[in-house]
């Protein structure tokens, strides 16, 4: 055996194990491409290694980011009830197309309004429809939506709504 067949042989391998790596990766949750990227080089994969399976997968559509962001935001929204503003912030580091991020929030926003939401997490908190808030209650109520990423203009036409 010579010494290039060896190497041939070993880049072959290294790949093998790169792509189950990255479909355990992938197995366990959906990711976005920076991240899996990310995680292959945290492994040790070298850069040629995680481009040549990044590419299988993407043929194969087990990798794809709008399903990702698409997912990621319907999640977020439906669990956490979460606001365009933290939305955003959440996906900053899974690196996606800003054009692709906006308009999948947007999306999302027509199919369950924020001021639903807002009105979730206020009954969340068991505050009634006119129920009178003191300075101090209704200040928190607004700290607390707002760090769940909901804007001032929704939540005061919730307030309004509401009578708060």
């Amino acid at each position: 055996m010579d010494e290039n067949y060896l190497k041939e042989l070993e880049k072959k391998e290294n790949s093998r194990k790169a792509f189950h790596s990255a479909l355990s990766l992938l197995n366990y949750r959906m990711r976005s491409k920076a991240e899996l990227r990310k995680r292959l080089g945290e492994k040790g994969y070298n850069p040629d290694t995680i481009e040549c399976i990044m590419q299988k997968l993407e043929e194969k559509k087990f990798l794809d980011d709008a399903a990702f962001a698409r997912a990621f935001i319907h999640d977020k929204i439906n669990s956490r009830l979460l606001g365009p503003v933290a939305l955003r912030c959440e996906l900053i580091p899974h690196k996606l197309d800003s054009e692709l991020v906006e308009k999948l929030i947007q999306q999302s926003y027509e199919e369950t309004s924020e001021e639903e939401i807002v009105e979730r997490l206020i009954e969340k908190r068991r505050i009634t429809k006119g129920q009178k808030l003191t300075k101090k209650e209704k200040n928190r109520l607004l700290n607390y939506l707002q760090r769940r990423g909901h804007t001032w203009g929704v939540i005061s036409i919730v307030f309004d709504k509401w009578s708060i």
